[in-house]
């Protein structure tokens, strides 16, 4: 009887320390700057932004604007700070990107000065594509029913696109689609 519990006792104190161990692990992982954190990097700097809007049903619209894109908190997020000019309207955007360590996936918010809401998505990254993919649903289904996609993709070290997409019908359309050109 005395060996049963000298044993009960040891897996306890085992599956303890693996407890410990998974929790370590987990705030290891919150706090980590990792490859993922680097390639935000990547698009930090001045930009010259060209877009295009491509309504459902209408003509493609040319806009065009500015951005300064940089690293804060510590290099775990990307803030990019957009002023964008469209149909005499002016518009500005913050975007905040970071990578949750522990979810093991990139977070997008954006903001504007248009709307009360913000946009929320996740997203991972492909290195076949090049791109950092984000998906998510518009906040208010009264206004827009439709899931939506964002990808930033890296032509080359100067330059990068930041497409929206919308399913609607089983359908992906092309809403707008930006050109990044960097300024310096």
């Amino acid at each position: 009887m005395r060996n049963y519990i000298i044993l009960i006792s040891l897996l306890i104190l085992n599956v303890a320390n693996a407890d410990d161990y998974h929790q370590l692990r987990v705030q290891g992982d919150a706090i980590l700057i990792t490859q993922y954190h680097d390639i935000l990097k990547s698009f930090s700097g001045n930009y010259r932004q060209i877009f295009f809007a491509t309504p459902h049903e209408g003509k493609q619209e040319r806009g065009s604007g500015k951005s300064e894109n940089k690293i804060i908190l510590n290099e775990r997020y990307l803030e990019i700070n957009s002023n964008l000019s469209f149909q005499n309207e002016s518009v500005h955007k913050k975007i905040i990107i970071g990578f949750d360590g522990i979810k093991k996936k990139y977070t997008y918010n954006e903001f504007t000065g248009v709307e009360t809401f913000s946009l929320t998505a996740e997203g991972v990254f492909s290195f076949d594509e090049k791109s950092i993919i984000f998906e998510g649903i518009y906040p208010h289904k009264i206004l827009n029913e439709n899931r939506f996609k964002i990808v930033f993709k890296f032509i080359d070290s100067n330059t990068f696109t930041n497409t929206l997409y919308e399913y609607e019908g089983g359908k992906e359309f092309k809403i707008i689609e930006t050109f990044n050109y960097k300024l310096d």
